[in-house]
């Protein structure tokens, strides 16, 4: 855990909307937010579903339907670094968890 938190500096969190849309918010300390710096959402796969500049700490992006999970890297402007995980059960709070979604009969 001590060398995740020497590689990985920067806390990454996320809150998801109903509409899919995923927040994500950067602090450098408990209450500071990241003043500028990027944000990358990849697949397990390493295919880059979003790059999006912090603003004030902040962005979002629509979560992949399609995808268990997704990578969440953020680079701020003095090279620190932060990363989090999302699954679709904690993007889709009380739907399916499956990768699929079944047609109905």
């Amino acid at each position: 855990m001590q060398r995740h938190n020497s590689e990985y500096p920067l806390q990454v969190y996320v809150q998801p909307s109903p509409s899919g849309y995923i927040k994500i918010k950067t602090y450098i300390s408990d209450t500071e937010l990241v003043p500028s710096g990027v944000a990358r959402v990849e697949t397990d796969s390493g295919r880059v579903i979003s790059e999006k500049e912090l603003k004030e700490g902040e962005t979002r992006f629509l979560y992949p339907v399609g995808e268990n999970r997704v990578i969440i890297k953020v680079l701020d402007s003095e090279g620190n670094k932060g990363r989090s995980i999302l699954t679709y059960g904690q993007a889709f709070p009380g739907r399916d968890s499956g990768r699929y979604f079944r047609p109905a009969p």
